[in-house]
């Protein structure tokens, strides 16, 4: 069991007397004392949440009490209990209560441009582990069947017959992108993709189970086309068709197919969250995680039907996808982490109010304990279990 030993100015700022001796404190019989105030804060974070008219001017001014009180329970429970669950719980309340006291009505092109320069970079940075899994289970088989399938003519005969080999290397894979006019291609291309990146995600979600399946099969496919061109001396034509557009559209598969395995990962160990809870903080990150690489998609569909099929010198056009590669990892590695140092965590609806709430509560643990316990509430010496 955890004890916490309040020192005594702490015990005077919280019961206005100076006790003979420090107050000892179990962490159960802290949260059983104050368990009341906190879901009455989230009681009020919830009307007030949809409309603060809802609130009459004295639950406001509950409201303000109860968020002030749970700071500094937060601030106590980070430097003295170190209790992860607590501080979770805590913190996702005095977020939902700030957003509503703080709360302003910011214009709709602000909220755009946050999206893009903070929430989706952040969501991405919170899964990057999945998304690195995933990225494993695509690449590992395409690499592998390629080297394999390159280097033994029989496998790769048993693999794929002869005559369709000749078939695809000859005319199919070139013939594939010039097969329709370029913008009704480009939106042909993004359906297509938002279809697959749907699919990954939710084979994801569902235990792992279909987006590994999916992973591996794209991978193999990847290693297995590579091998037929190579082996018939297109190398060098089938990267100039597949690196203009590939690397960004299987980059956005893959980050679609991370959030799914988040989920999934959720499911099976929510950790010190319910997992209830873990999976809907998941889900709402994986909503934005789904709008953002829609974006990144229509890129990807636009330069597959006007960039790949060009005339441009095959140079140019791996240049292209290079660049677009790097825009990305620059987007949500660099400004991912950055928004993730400052607090966010990437979920749908989170405010920018919001954002900040770990870091800050943080920075109060180093305060003095005076100062941030000013409004603790703590029973007296002898009282509770």
């Amino acid at each position: 069991m955890t004890l916490l030993t309040v020192p005594v100015d702490v015990a005077v700022a919280a019961h206005g007397t100076a006790p003979p001796y420090a107050v000892a404190v179990d962490i159960d019989r802290f949260i059983a004392h104050n368990e009341g105030s906190w879901a009455r804060l989230d009681e009020l974070s919830r009307r007030g949440g949809r409309s603060v008219r809802g609130l009459s001017s004295a639950e406001l001014d509950e409201l303000v009490a109860l968020y002030q009180r749970a700071s500094a329970h937060l601030s106590m429970v980070r430097t003295q209990f170190d209790d992860v669950a607590v501080a979770s719980r805590l913190s996702h309340s005095i977020g939902t209560a700030r957003g509503v006291i703080y709360r302003r009505r910011g214009a709709p092109g602000s909220t755009v441009g946050r999206f893009f320069s903070e929430t989706f970079p952040a969501a991405v940075w919170t899964c990057r582990r999945a998304i690195g899994v995933a990225a494993f289970l695509t690449l590992a088989p395409a690499l592998a069947l390629g080297f394999w399938l390159s280097s033994s003519g029989t496998a790769r005969d048993v693999a794929v017959d002869a005559d369709t080999q000749r078939l695809v290397a000859q005319q199919d894979f070139a013939g594939y992108y010039k097969s329709k006019p370029a913008g009704e291609w480009a939106f042909s291309l993004f359906t297509h993709n938002i279809e697959v990146a749907v699919l990954a995600f939710c084979g994801g979600a569902l235990l792992a189970v279909g987006g590994v399946y999916l992973l591996l099969q794209n991978g193999a496919n990847i290693g297995v086309a590579a091998a037929v061109m190579h082996s018939h001396g297109k190398g060098a034509l089938f990267w100039g068709l597949i690196l203009p557009h590939g690397l960004l559209e299987v980059s956005s598969i893959l980050i679609a197919s991370g959030a799914g395995l988040h989920i999934a990962w959720a499911i099976i160990a929510p950790g010190e969250r319910t997992r209830a809870e873990a999976v809907s903080e998941e889900g709402l990150r994986a909503i934005v995680i789904l709008l953002g690489t829609a974006v990144t998609f229509v890129v990807a569909g636009f330069t597959e039907a006007f960039v790949t099929p060009s005339g441009l010198p095959t140079a140019a056009r791996i240049g292209v996808g290079v660049l677009l590669e790097t825009v990305l990892l620059l987007w949500v590695i660099g400004l991912g982490r950055s928004a993730a140092a400052r607090g966010a965590t990437g979920r749908f609806g989170e405010s920018r109010d919001q954002v900040g709430i770990d870091s800050a509560g943080s920075a109060d643990s180093s305060a003095s304990p005076t100062r941030g316990f000013s409004r603790l509430s703590m029973p007296p010496p002898g009282a509770g279990s």
